[in-house]
């Protein structure tokens, strides 16, 4: 039972990850941005976890290059994990930083982990965490805006909130609200 082993360790600096085929659909470079603008930060570190395709090779090596012009030390980047699961653990907070999903697993993984979320608005994520206080919706890719958020996050320190945020995943994805979701879908076209 994930809520039972359910245990933040305390460190001294704030993570924020973000696990997802390296592309620009998903905007890791809008991360290293981000990144760039708690350089001299300390508290504040960022993990970019995925995959690297063929087709996307290029993309993956302007995030590298980004990261070395720049002096990017706060920021680990992880290339093609066996399993991008045993990451979650680490984040205090996942940045979902994608233009488009229709509804995104990793996400939920992430909200499963007990970790807060910042993300754009795409697909059902604002929907489903309208009632998560750990939940932070960009409305704007203004950098300075998202660093005023991300430098008000309140993160998930204990298990009662842990469980909170697990209400949510499982009232949204447990396989009879799935199926409802389904045959209302479907009702519509009758």
């Amino acid at each position: 039972n994930k809520i039972s082993k359910f245990k933040k360790k305390k460190r001294k600096k704030i993570v924020i990850g973000n696990i997802g085929n390296f592309n620009f659909n998903k905007q890791q470079d809008f991360i290293l941005k981000v990144a760039k603008q708690f350089k001299n930060n300390e508290n504040y570190k960022f993990i970019l976890v995925g995959q690297v395709f063929e087709n996307q090779k290029k993309y993956f090596s302007s995030l590298l290059n980004f990261k070395k012009k720049n002096k990017l030390d706060n920021i680990k980047i992880i290339k093609n994990p066996k399993s991008t699961f045993k990451y979650y653990k680490y984040f205090d907070a996942y940045f979902c930083s994608s233009k488009f999903e229709s509804s995104p697993t990793s996400v939920w993984n992430a909200m499963a982990n007990g970790c807060s979320i910042i993300s754009f608005d795409i697909g059902d994520v604002k929907e489903i965490n309208k009632k998560n206080p750990f939940f932070y919706l960009l409305t704007s890719d203004d950098i300075n805006i998202v660093k005023k958020k991300i430098l008000n996050i309140k993160f998930v320190k204990n298990i009662q909130q842990h469980r909170q945020i697990m209400t949510l995943v499982n009232k949204n994805f447990d396989k009879t609200s799935i199926a409802k979701k389904y045959y209302n879908f479907i009702e519509k076209f009758k």
